[in-house]
């Protein structure tokens, strides 16, 4: 219970900013991982420096609300994770 309330918390405290994140010819995948969980809200555990994720302005704690313009808390983690997988050209984080 307490760890529902704290994510409620972050949620509602959080400053949103759009995570714009395009593959890089050079490097594999976006350079991120997600912390696994069972349900949302869904946690960027890892940032790797001189990544498409770092260039993007995602940060280690940020939570993600959206991808390409689908809902994240619609999403089990495994659906969360096919969408980053599909190594589409550009991913829209919020």
């Amino acid at each position: 219970m307490n760890t529902e309330l704290d994510n409620f918390n972050a949620l509602r405290n959080a400053k949103c900013r759009r995570c714009h994140l395009c593959l890089w010819s050079n490097y594999v995948g976006f350079g991120f991982t997600l912390a696994r969980a069972l349900g949302p809200p869904y946690i960027i555990e890892d940032v790797e420096s001189n990544s498409p994720a770092a260039a993007g302005g995602l940060r280690i704690r940020d939570i993600v609300r959206a991808v390409n313009d689908k809902n994240a808390f619609e999403l089990s983690f495994d659906e969360l994770k096919k969408y980053y997988s599909k190594r589409t050209r550009c991913t829209r984080s919020y």
